[in-house]
């Protein structure tokens, strides 16, 4: 954990904070995406009307208690 600190720092001090929250950002969609998929795909046996299926989804990242989550 403690290296995990150190390096997040010494990035942010690299590449700045705005520039990690572009990368945090994009890499939270990349696997959100993944997750939907599967989630869909999980579903599609039991599937009905199609309609829950449709229904997931997932937001763009925000801060919620101090942590990045999408």
């Amino acid at each position: 954990m403690i290296g995990d600190k150190a390096l997040e720092r010494e990035l942010e001090k690299r590449f700045g904070i705005k520039e990690m929250v572009k990368v945090q950002d994009k890499a939270l969609i990349a696997g959100a995406k993944v997750i939907v998929e599967e989630v869909k795909k999980q579903l599609k046996p039991s599937k009905d009307t199609g309609a829950l299926i449709n229904e997931v989804s997932f937001s763009k990242p925000e801060w919620i208690n101090g942590k990045l989550t999408i």
